[in-house]
């Protein structure tokens, strides 16, 4: 029965699609080509509804709303969602500062309700100032990866399987169920985003599903079966380093040529990796191939012992220093 629920997730989200392309061919609302996007046509980017639609079907099905953190998830979600549908389809949208202080506001909420990241910090003003930038700082993570078709969606689902996976060891039925039902609802618009893109989800979808994989990997119990004391609750990190990576190293790189760290360009990772000669399906594929490699080094740090796992990580950040030196090595960004 459960599996069920998961493919009308999926279902729901797919067949949405479809009456929000109409929708938006109808009324002309399309993300246009441009100097920084890949596509050559106009695409609908109203996605984000059905995904949503479905994660909601989802959550009320498991009874999600009878439960006060899940519920505050949701509400925060639903919150993000009309904020930024309302973006997506007025011209001119909502000011980022605006955006930044809603989200800045429910981060506190959730904090306030005992969503938080303590990390074993016995200082509340520490634990805030880390779980604020986390769930803020993801949230937008996902919204700045979404740049090529199916990556920000694809890193997504790999990262929900990840944390799903590693919340069913941890004997959290409730937490797992719960990032499943979001990948799923993922799914049903992924397939109509790559390799070709029919629709895009917009920020209503980036924003909502870089919140709920926040509030997700804050909620998880990371040492409760593990043979270390302390060490794996840095899996999220992991599981989640792609659009961590992808963030600063755009933010770097702008303010390294004096821009501001806000300003849109051309310098993420997928943008690299066509510089350097690969089509936009091979390098989204590549990224999908890194966010697995880490997602898998985040899921085993649980069943290692201290040595074992600090070599884990130093493969992992050795390898994201490769990565960093082919990238850079390759064609660079004209000025």
């Amino acid at each position: 029965m459960i599996y069920i629920v998961y493919l009308a997730c999926f279902l729901i989200s797919f067949i949405i699609q479809f009456f929000v392309m109409k929708y938006a061919n109808k009324n002309r609302l399309y993300d246009m080509p441009g100097e920084r996007k890949v596509h050559d046509r106009p695409i609908p980017r109203l996605g984000g509804i059905g995904i949503f639609i479905a994660f909601t079907a989802g959550f009320f099905f498991f009874g999600f709303s009878m439960q006060r953190n899940f519920m505050l998830i949701y509400a925060g979600a639903l919150v993000l969602f009309f904020m930024n549908v309302f973006d997506d389809v007025v011209k001119g949208g909502i000011n980022n500062k605006i955006k930044f202080l809603v989200q800045i506001i429910l981060a506190s909420i959730l904090f306030y309700f005992g969503i938080k990241i303590t990390v074993f910090l016995s200082s509340r003003v520490v634990s805030y100032i880390i779980t604020l930038l986390w769930i803020v700082g993801i949230t937008n993570s996902f919204n700045l990866l979404d740049n090529m078709n199916g990556l920000s969606s694809g890193i997504a689902m790999i990262s929900l399987f990840f944390l799903s996976i590693l919340m069913f060891t941890q004997g959290d039925l409730q937490l797992t169920k719960f990032a499943l039902v979001l990948l799923f609802s993922i799914g049903g618009f992924f397939v109509l985003n790559f390799p070709k893109a029919k629709i895009f989800m917009g920020d209503a979808g980036s924003n909502v599903i870089g919140f709920v994989i926040a509030c997700i990997a804050v909620s998880g119990q990371y040492v409760a079966v593990s043979r270390l004391t302390r060490l794996p609750v840095i899996a999220p990190i992991l599981i989640l380093s792609v659009p961590i990576y992808d963030t600063f190293s755009v933010m770097i790189i702008r303010k390294i040529k004096g821009y501001s760290i806000f300003r849109a360009d051309t310098n993420h990772i997928s943008h690299r990796l066509t510089r350097m000669g690969l089509s936009h399906k091979n390098s989204v594929l590549i990224i999908f191939l890194v966010g697995i490699i880490s997602g898998l080094s985040g899921f085993i740090l649980k069943d290692l012992y201290l040595y074992s796992a600090l070599v884990v990580l130093g493969q992992i950040i050795l390898f994201y220093i490769l990565l960093t030196v082919l990238i850079y090595a390759g064609k660079k960004e004209e000025d």
